[in-house]
């Protein structure tokens, strides 16, 4: 990697949990990609016991650009790994010297060797002083094979997320540091999720996007996400709205209108499944005031009042309408078949056996 420039402009920050299979290549996708800036890396890691963190060190230990950050894990402390992640990059943002970083998980690496310079000249032109941070395609890596993600049909230029609601996944990112000072750490410090970043960042300014593939990331069943019930998923992405609806000061964005599938998953089921702590969970809503997500788990317990509030939040995302619409339309055609003298009369006690099942939930 060529250096020339004499100020540091770009800050790498790799995070790392026992992550030896796959840790060696996320580093080497840095260290060979195509600069013209100096640059430092930065490895984070969380207390792994896989040998990951001596090997890091004997590899890359001598390389001056290289620095590593260890936070220790206590015995019999119980964390979400949310919360340890989060803190860890909180940390690394801390400690990068960079006009620019970049975020990587370390089971995962970049593929264009041009990532960093092409996104650096980009943000550096005038014209695009306005934008926050530069954003490209990814792959997926599926079971050996690689995906091209195909969700962002987007052509290359300037976007507004919240407007253009643009999918993109923080590691294919390049970032002015500055956009991340002032982050709410009292809000986002525990739960420093993907979106949260990406929310925040188009809370500041606009993204510029550019459709090249630029990072890989590596799908694997038993990850933090991957490796989650859909239930606990849900309850993850609630608590990302409520957490940025406290963030912009009580200002409710657009971000709860694309959550609502999680939310109504939730509001539509009857008790949570096992792998949920409860205790932890309703513990940490509690503590960062997560409105939503306190009430869906615990809506047993819940005043009337509060009980109305939420059926009515439900209600609105379900675009009632819609589904009322759907509603009188199957009950006239349900009567058009009982009033039907072709129908036979077993047919129309099933029907209608159907129907009260649908009226009861059974």
């Amino acid at each position: 990697m060529e250096r020339m420039d004499s100020e540091l402009k770009l800050s790498c920050l790799i995070t790392n949990y026992n992550q030896i299979e796959w840790i060696g290549e996320a580093v080497e996708s840095i260290l060979k990609q195509n600069l013209k800036y100096n640059y430092e890396i930065l490895i984070g890691d969380d207390g792994s016991n896989d040998g990951s963190l001596e090997f890091l060190i004997q590899k890359y230990g001598k390389i001056p650009q290289i620095r590593f950050l260890v936070q220790e894990r206590k015995e019999g402390v119980k964390e979400f790994p949310n919360w340890r992640h989060s803190r860890l990059i909180f940390r690394l943002i801390d400690e990068a010297k960079g006009e620019y970083v970049s975020i990587l998980d370390g089971d995962d690496y970049f593929c264009d060797f041009n990532h960093f310079r092409h996104k650096i000249e980009l943000l550096d032109k005038r014209e695009n002083r306005n934008c926050v941070a530069c954003y490209g395609n990814m792959y997926r890596l599926v079971d050996g094979k690689l995906e091209l993600y195909a969700g962002v049909p987007y052509t290359e230029g300037q976007y507004q997320w919240q407007k253009d609601m643009i999918y993109i996944h923080l590691a294919t990112a390049v970032i002015r540091r500055k956009a991340l000072e002032n982050v709410p750490r009292n809000i986002y410090y525990e739960e420093f999720a993907d979106w949260q970043i990406t929310t925040w960042l188009a809370h500041k300014g606009t993204f510029y996007y550019v459709p090249n593939p630029c990072f890989v990331y590596r799908v694997l069943p038993k990850s933090m996400w991957n490796g989650a019930s859909a239930e606990l998923n849900a309850l993850r992405s609630v608590i990302v709205c409520d957490l940025n609806y406290q963030a912009y000061g009580g200002k409710r964005i657009s971000v709860y209108k694309a959550r609502k599938t999680p939310i109504l998953l939730l509001y539509n089921k009857k008790a949570f499944v096992e792998n949920i702590d409860y205790e932890m969970w309703n513990n940490f809503v509690l503590k960062y005031r997560a409105k939503v997500a306190y009430m869906l788990l615990n809506r047993k317990s819940l005043k009337l009042t509060e009980k109305i509030w939420l059926f009515i939040f439900c209600f609105r995302l379900k675009a009632p309408w819609k589904v009322l619409c759907h509603k009188l339309i199957g009950y006239c055609i349900g009567i058009s078949q009982i009033c039907n003298p072709k129908i036979s009369m077993e047919q129309k006690r099933v029907l209608m056996k159907n129907w009260w099942m649908r009226i009861t939930k059974r």
